[in-house]
């Protein structure tokens, strides 16, 4: 008796993602080289995808009402998503979908390993499974997360990868907490110690300009991706995004007022990946223009 070969899926790989969903995503953080964490926004329809399994978590989020037939683990159900049903479908799952209608819908993937190390202080993280569920349901944090997600992503090169690898760890952290079979006990702690403080700032004070990671940072002490940003903020008052944001700030309005330097040129020095990117942020932590503060 002939069977049916399930496909393995992963989104990170275009080729491998078509056998699954044949459209292209309207946004993609696919070009980003963000590691082990990806966003993918779709708007089409009336469409079965075949039986298959991903080597990585899948969120799925609808931003309208659409009925859907889903298979998980071998179990089909109707689901009638409205705007923000949320979805989870754990790594290596039989999975298979099928919807009518053109819905807008979001996948968000995320590898094992990431979750793993965001998991490893609180869990054993060889047990770090998450919970397969139907999209019977609203979830608006996370519907909140992708949207955010979906806003840094379209804005494509003026998108700030530090405030996206922040939003990957919120998501992240909260699947732990609500979808996952080994609920972490996370611990409140008071902030980095003073030694482990003061060599964090001074290499941001060193590489600032340059592009660096929240993942490098925390393998910098030694910590988790999570447990760091959290003590961090608890030690700093921000995030390490937004500190790393206001140094480059501080950078840019010093040069603006002592050279005569092209703002293009400007932000290139101070590590921003273009004007358009210096001026967004550079209004938000001064509530003007880069060209107004020079000629103020």
């Amino acid at each position: 008796m002939k069977t049916t070969q399930i496909l393995q899926a992963n989104h990170f790989k275009s080729e491998s993602r078509s056998q699954i969903i044949p459209e292209s995503p309207l946004i993609s953080s696919q070009s980003m080289n963000l590691e082990q964490v990806q966003f993918d926004y779709y708007n089409f329809g009336d469409y079965e995808t075949p039986k298959h399994n991903h080597i990585h978590h899948v969120i799925t989020i609808a931003f309208e009402n659409v009925k859907t037939e889903r298979i998980l683990d071998g179990v089909l159900q109707t689901e009638n998503q409205v705007f923000s049903s949320v979805g989870i479908i754990p790594a290596n799952i039989e999975h298979w979908c099928m919807w009518k209608n053109t819905p807008k819908f979001a996948l968000i993937s995320i590898h094992p390993d990431f979750l793993a190390n965001i998991a490893y202080e609180f869990v054993n993280p060889d047990k770090v499974e998450l919970i397969p569920t139907f999209a019977h349901q609203s979830d608006y944090f996370i519907s909140g997360i992708a949207e955010a997600i979906g806003h840094e992503v379209a804005n494509g090169i003026d998108s700030c990868q530090l405030h996206l690898e922040s939003l990957f760890n919120q998501l992240s952290v909260y699947l732990l907490e609500k979808y996952a079979t080994s609920k972490p006990q996370i611990q409140e702690y008071n902030g980095l110690a003073p030694l482990k403080l003061k060599q964090v700032l001074e290499l941001i004070s060193n590489c600032f300009t340059e592009e660096i990671t929240t993942l490098e940072l925390a393998n910098f002490l030694n910590m988790s991706q999570y447990h760091f940003c959290r003590e961090f903020k608890k030690s700093v008052g921000v995030t390490p995004n937004y500190y790393i944001m206001q140094q480059r700030v501080e950078m840019a309005k010093r040069i603006l007022k002592q050279q005569k330097k092209p703002i293009a040129e400007v932000a290139i020095e101070c590590g921003f990946s273009n004007p358009n990117h210096l001026g967004r942020v550079f209004k938000k932590h001064t509530g003007t223009t880069p060209s107004k503060y020079r000629n103020g």
